[in-house]
């Protein structure tokens, strides 16, 4: 099996250099060092959105657990003004 069947029926495809005729060893053919390198600058990008979007999904959840803390403490509070009303009498439906 040649090298550039392994890398077709691999879910994974590899760049192993760069060969002699200004194609990338273990691509498809045609695909130059031109197709590849032009791609960069948008993997790159790629990468930093991916990155940014972790980062505001860790925001994300950051908040959803302090507004969860926050409703919680506003609950027990409300809890204990209405055990306060009671004890004097007062009863407030809410």
């Amino acid at each position: 099996m040649a090298l550039v069947d392994l890398v077709l029926y691999s879910s994974n495809y590899q760049v192993f250099g760069v060969d002699k005729r200004g194609t990338l060893r273990g691509l498809v053919s045609g695909v130059s060092k031109t197709t590849h390198m032009v791609a960069e600058p948008y993997k790159r990008k790629v990468e930093e959105e991916h990155g940014s979007r972790m980062e505001l999904q860790s925001q994300i959840e950051d908040l959803k657990l302090e507004m969860y803390e926050e409703k919680k403490a506003c609950i027990e509070m409300q809890l204990q003004v209405n055990a306060l009303l009671a004890m004097r009498g007062i009863n407030l439906e809410s």
